[in-house]
C-alpha cells in the first residue's frame, strides 16, 4: 500500500508527472484546430465553460 500511497505523492505532491509533461509538451498535449474550433463556436454562442482538475493552476 505504501508504494501507491508514494506513487500518488510523487506525481501530485512533489509535481513529477507535471514536469516531464512541461519538459515534452508536444508529446502529451494535443492542439488541434478543432478543438479550438469547437471551444470558439461554444464561446461563440455564449456557453460558458469552465474547468475541473486536481492539477496545480500553474500547470493547467
Amino acid at each position: 500500500m505504501h508504494l501507491l500511497q508514494d506513487s500518488i505523492r510523487d506525481v501530485h505532491i512533489k509535481g513529477i508527472m507535471y514536469r516531464a509533461i512541461e519538459a515534452d509538451i508536444e508529446k502529451y498535449i494535443c492542439y488541434a484546430e478543432q478543438t479550438r474550433a469547437v471551444l470558439a463556436k461554444l464561446a461563440d454562442h455564449g456557453k460558458k465553460m469552465f474547468l475541473i482538475t486536481n492539477s496545480p493552476s500553474s500547470f493547467v
